[in-house]
């Protein structure tokens, strides 16, 4: 079995694995396991262009798997407007695109 490590443990060991001045200063996601269209490694929280479609890839507990879950798409006049939806991740994940991170670009889900 694995120890469990805080960031707080890994900061006073003196390395962190990752550019941040302090460890509360950092969002840590989970990676999925899968990479877009760009071949970019893809995490909880990263938000995604697919197919026009704006979303957010989440994890679902019960089902025990990511998701896209849809925040903006295009109506039938083919203006953006807030929409809501899912469907597993797993599909088609080299269909998607990262487009930013919900930490970090906030304004892309308005």
């Amino acid at each position: 079995m694995y120890d469990e490590f805080t960031l707080q443990d890994i900061a006073d060991y003196g390395e962190l694995p990752w550019n941040c001045a302090q460890p509360n200063d950092c969002d840590i996601m989970q990676y999925t396991g899968l990479r877009d269209k760009d071949n970019k490694e893809t995490y909880e929280s990263d938000i995604l262009n697919y197919k026009g479609e704006i979303g957010v890839v989440k994890f679902h507990q019960q089902w025990g798997a990511f998701y896209f879950s849809k925040a903006l798409g295009k109506n039938e006049y083919g203006e953006m407007v807030k929409m809501y939806g899912s469907h597993p991740f797993y599909n088609d994940s080299e269909q998607y695109r990262i487009i930013g991170n919900v930490y970090d670009n906030p304004e892309l889900l308005v």
